[in-house]
């Protein structure tokens, strides 16, 4: 497995690249799983903030909820057992262009540009933890 060796924290999660692919620790606020590295495509800047993770999101009773597929389970559990520091407190454009993936592209060019402007200091402190 081929784990980035970089690892940034934005709302309080870890993010690190397992490949190609982002992985997120969850807070188990939503997701009711915490601690557990779960998949994700970017973070959302659009009328608010949140990790993209809709494609991932099967039947909520089917043991792939939150996964999406076999494979990112599995490797959701191998990193669960691995011990990854916590990552640096980063923006969500920082993330993004980390991650590197088609949302998060997307996030940060066209509303990301509007985003950014309409950003003001000290925005991000309540996602700094």
């Amino acid at each position: 497995m081929n784990i980035s060796k970089k690892v940034l924290r934005f709302a309080g999660r870890d993010i690190i690249l397992c490949g190609e692919q982002p992985f997120y620790r969850s807070s188990g606020r939503n997701s009711g799983k915490p601690g557990e590295w779960l998949p994700f495509d970017g973070i959302g800047v659009m009328l608010g903030l949140w990790f993209v993770k809709d494609r991932y999101l099967v039947e909520k009773y089917d043991p792939l909820y939150r996964y999406g597929t076999a494979e990112l389970k599995k490797i959701s559990e191998e990193l669960g057992e691995m011990i990854i520091p916590e990552g640096k407190i980063s923006s969500p454009f920082e993330v993004n262009e980390f991650l590197n993936t088609k949302d998060s592209k997307y996030f940060n060019s066209s509303w990301g540009d509007w985003f950014k402007k309409s950003w003001k200091d000290g925005d991000f402190d309540k996602y700094k933890k």
